[in-house]
């Protein structure tokens, strides 16, 4: 609700469905959203195919445009957003390790032993990861925006005629002030290894060429691709995260796999040490 009362205002061409009203009692918790019905000029593909390569770049210049807006943000910790604290980083820390463990004893031989020893690496780099360099991006307000935080292809409405109508976002419950590339990898990193390998590149270069033309400075290319890498090392944990929250296995179990082949391709495994 936060977000159609508070982001939304501050925006004049925000990347999601018209809302008309919006408000939230919290006395009671109640709350209400009006929206525009676009069914006449907006759509999805057929679960669960992929949107089409030229669908995926306007979804790149939809989201590349709405970091770009945010990015930095003199309003981002203030009057919207949080950014966390020390204590609830290192809470999330904790949390995060055990329920991955959770998660490991639960799959048991399901995971091989170097599905293991990934696990156990990145783990054991998660201190620092989440601290020193995670922590130090947000105190800093450095190449920070506002993320989704859901950004799967199906949160997306397609227009069917793209000459005259734009890709909305919808489905926001899980905004935050966060690094951009977190929104990008969960759309990228859990596809299918060869449409991965494919098309990745191509993407994440067109989200951040939009970066720049509207007007992003200081991000060269070779920040956006550490930043995604290290998002990808994120990505593990989604599947812990949706297991944690008893989501059905249909839905996580799919995303292990192609996760850890994409830590595995982007020679995330070094970035551990550094």
């Amino acid at each position: 609700m936060a977000f159609y009362t508070t982001v939304l205002h501050a925006m004049s061409e925000p990347p999601t469905v018209q809302c008309y009203d919006a408000a939230y009692a919290p006395q009671t918790g109640h709350y209400h959203m009006l929206l525009a019905d676009v069914s006449d000029t907006h759509g999805q593909p057929e679960w669960s195919l992929p949107p089409t390569q030229r669908q995926c770049e306007h979804v790149m210049e939809c989201i590349a445009k709405f970091h770009a807006f945010w990015w930095e943000h003199p309003r981002l910790g203030q009057d919207i957003g949080a950014l966390p604290t020390t204590e609830q980083i290192e809470k999330g820390i904790a949390d995060t390790e055990s329920k991955a463990r959770a998660f490991i004893g639960f799959l048991g031989d399901r995971l091989s032993e170097d599905r293991l020893r990934i696990y156990d690496h990145v783990l054991a780099a998660m201190p620092r990861l989440s601290c020193h360099l995670r922590w130090a991006r947000l105190c800093e307000h450095r190449a920070i925006t506002i993320t989704h935080g859901d950004s799967h292809w199906w949160n997306f409405l397609y227009p069917h005629d793209a000459a005259r109508d734009k890709v909305y976002l919808i489905d926001w419950q899980a905004w935050r002030i966060a690094v951009g590339t977190d929104d990008v990898a969960y759309m990228l990193a859990f596809w299918h290894q060869e449409r991965r390998r494919r098309l990745e590149q191509t993407l994440l270069r067109l989200y951040h060429q939009v970066l720049l033309r509207e007007g992003v400075t200081n991000y060269a290319w070779h920040e956006c691709w550490l930043d995604y890498r290290y998002s990808v090392i994120r990505n593990l944990f989604v599947p812990v995260w949706l297991w944690a929250h008893k989501v059905p296995a249909t839905t996580w179990w799919p995303l292990v796999e192609p996760t850890m082949l994409a830590f595995e391709d982007l020679g995330c495994d070094e970035m551990l040490e550094a």
